[in-house]
């Protein structure tokens, strides 16, 4: 068998690893950098903040070491000729979707994310008994709800080691619960038709608050949400890895190398991309990026990965030889290597022996392989959804990334090898004729890896989350992955 040696540069064999870098980047967090150099931003919209806020504090809240079991004492008030009696009002403090909400607002100047507690934790409930004073026969039953809305600030931003922390914002109304905006309602109240409740309503009211006020410092709220915020919030954020590897090739550094900023509608944060050996920990500096960023908020999480950070990985496995493959007969001829195209000698069709007599000559009867390696590292250009890798062979290849819930998946589009220059020593071994032969051959082999690569997929990195409505797409210089996320608690998986 003949072995025919071609050099060929920078082919894409593992474009996979675009949506590998996609994946692992994704909703990874933050050690500082003397500069403010970074290969990736994440964007964390309103969205995303809600929901995760609404996600969060359910299941964190309710945990025994904050939990709260708070209870207004006897209130016995008289407004316009009605007794208002009320044996205590407690606190409802039951965690679910039905019951608990959130809202969150992001203030830009004071870069502080202003979370509104509303329904649970922000209402009292409790029975009234409303008695007319002039006619003590006259007596109304009824349930009573005291909604609240209140109010915390939390500072997103990253620590001296480049880790996401969080903290209550400066400032007396960090942490506020307005009395004044409290909401008084009565129901299933027997019998219906008194309206005794109603009757003094206005004016229980403004002397409620007034008591309430006194109540609302002994139950020291703020107090637990600093310790929330500084304590368990913080804790999580450090339970996020910095360094995770992909399949024990690499290992990426997304720690945060400046402040996050803050916009109305999201908060972007700045992670490094640097890309390691995982065997070695030899070091591919991922260089800095203009990319331009739109303003979308539409969804939950966005994250741009420069063109650079795609390059560093190109460059590890050019550098340890993972783009180097052997392309042979039986590969292009679907076991019939007769109909590969790579034969010396063929009665009918194409062959490289009918396209070169010489190798006819030489080598008749024979079969050509293919050992296709890179001599470089490869280059990338982003253009809209296009990747193009430079080098002795550019390769066009247009790569349709998609995400179900649990994994990134991807299949090629295109497949367009090009190559520019080559040499051998056999007479007639000519551009034409191996361009040919290396666009049936690379075309046949490398786009079903590609595309088994892509069907098999890559799982979604951060446990107990599920992708949902994922879009993927190429800008100049950049990738960029759009999705909502649906969080899943550790005992229902």
């Amino acid at each position: 068998m003949f072995g025919c040696l071609v050099k060929v540069g920078n082919i894409l064999i593992m474009h996979c690893f675009c949506f590998v870098i996609l994946c692992t980047l994704m909703f990874q967090n933050a050690e500082s950098s003397s500069d403010d150099k970074y290969g990736a931003i994440l964007r964390i919209t309103k969205k995303g903040l809600t929901y995760a806020a609404n996600t969060a504090f359910p299941e964190y809240w309710s945990k025994k070491d904050i939990k709260l079991n708070f209870s207004i004492p006897r209130v016995n008030e008289t407004a316009d000729d009605v007794n208002y009696f009320i044996e205590s009002l407690h606190l409802m403090t039951k965690m679910d979707n039905e019951s608990f909400k959130v809202s969150v607002d992001i203030e830009e100047e004071s870069k502080c994310v202003k979370i509104s507690i509303h329904d649970s934790l922000a209402t009292f409930e409790g029975k009234v008994q409303c008695r007319h004073i002039k006619d003590r026969s006259r007596v109304q039953n009824c349930s009573i709800t005291m909604n609240i809305p209140w109010y915390f600030k939390v500072h997103i931003g990253m620590n001296k080691s480049g880790n996401f922390s969080s903290s209550v914002c400066k400032g007396e109304e960090n942490c506020l619960i307005p009395v004044s905006d409290m909401n008084i309602s009565y129901d299933n109240c027997a019998p219906s038709e008194e309206q005794l409740c109603t009757q003094g309503e206005a004016k229980f009211e403004k002397i409620f608050k007034e008591q309430l006020k006194k109540y609302l410092k002994l139950l020291d709220v703020c107090t637990h949400i600093e310790s929330f915020v500084i304590t368990t919030l913080n804790k999580q954020m450090q339970t996020i890895e910095l360094m995770p590897h992909i399949k024990h090739l690499f290992v990426v550094d997304i720690h945060m190398s400046k402040e996050p900023t803050y916009y109305r509608d999201f908060i972007e944060t700045y992670h490094k991309g640097d890309v390691y050996w995982y065997s070695t920990m030899e070091k591919y500096p991922t260089l800095h990026a203009n990319v331009t960023l739109d303003a979308d908020n539409s969804k939950m999480l966005y994250i741009w990965v420069s063109k650079y950070a795609m390059e560093s990985f190109f460059r590890g496995i050019q550098l340890h030889g993972m783009l180097h493959f052997t392309i042979k007969a039986e590969h292009v001829g679907l076991h019939n290597r007769s109909l590969s195209g790579l034969n010396t000698t063929c009665s009918t069709g194409v062959c490289v022996g009918r396209l070169l007599p010489m190798l006819e000559k030489l080598y008749p009867n024979c079969f050509m392989d293919l050992d296709v390696y890179s001599v470089d590292v490869p280059k990338m250009n982003f253009e809209k959804n296009l990747a193009v890798v430079e080098g002795k062979m550019t390769v066009n290849l247009r790569f349709n990334i998609s995400m179900d819930s649990a994994a990134f998946h991807g299949e090629v589009a295109a497949f367009d090898p090009d190559l520019q220059s080559i040499h051998s020593f056999i007479e007639g071994f000519d551009i034409q004729t191996v361009d040919f032969i290396l666009r049936s051959a690379v075309v046949v082999t490398v786009e079903p890896i590609l595309n088994d690569y892509g069907r098999k997929g890559l799982d979604f990195p951060v446990r107990f989350t599920e992708v949902q409505n994922a879009e993927v797409k190429l800008i100049e210089n950049a990738m960029v992955i759009g999705c909502d996320i649906k969080h899943h608690r550790k005992e229902d998986n």
